[in-house]
C-alpha cells in the first residue's frame, strides 16, 4: 500500500537535506540571473542557508520551541559578502 505524502513522516535530517538540495539548485539558477537582480536573490539564499545552519545545530525536540534569527550584524556581514562576491563573480 502506497503511503500518501501528507501521511509520510520525515526525519529532521531528511528535511534538512531536502532544503539544502533546493538551496543548491537555486544557487545554480541565481548564477544565470541578470546582475541587477542577482545580488538580492543571492543575499536571500545566503540568509536562508545561515538559518538552515542554525536549525541543523538544534536538536529535533527543541525545534518547535526555538526561534531562529540572524542578528542585525550578521545580516550586514551577509549583505557585504554577497555584494562583493556578486561584483567579483565568485557566487558560491
Amino acid at each position: 500500500m502506497e503511503m500518501d505524502l501528507a501521511m509520510k513522516t520525515f526525519s529532521k535530517k531528511e528535511i534538512e537535506e531536502d532544503i539544502n538540495k533546493e538551496l543548491t539548485e537555486a544557487l545554480e539558477g541565481t548564477k544565470r540571473l541578470h546582475e541587477g537582480v542577482r545580488n538580492g536573490v543571492y543575499l536571500a539564499l545566503r540568509y536562508y542557508r545561515e538559518l538552515l545552519r542554525k536549525i541543523e545545530k538544534t536538536p529535533a525536540e527543541k525545534i518547535l520551541q526555538s526561534r531562529f534569527r540572524i542578528s542585525g550584524f550578521q545580516k550586514m556581514l551577509l549583505l557585504v559578502r554577497a555584494w562583493i562576491r556578486n561584483k567579483i563573480g565568485k557566487i558560491r
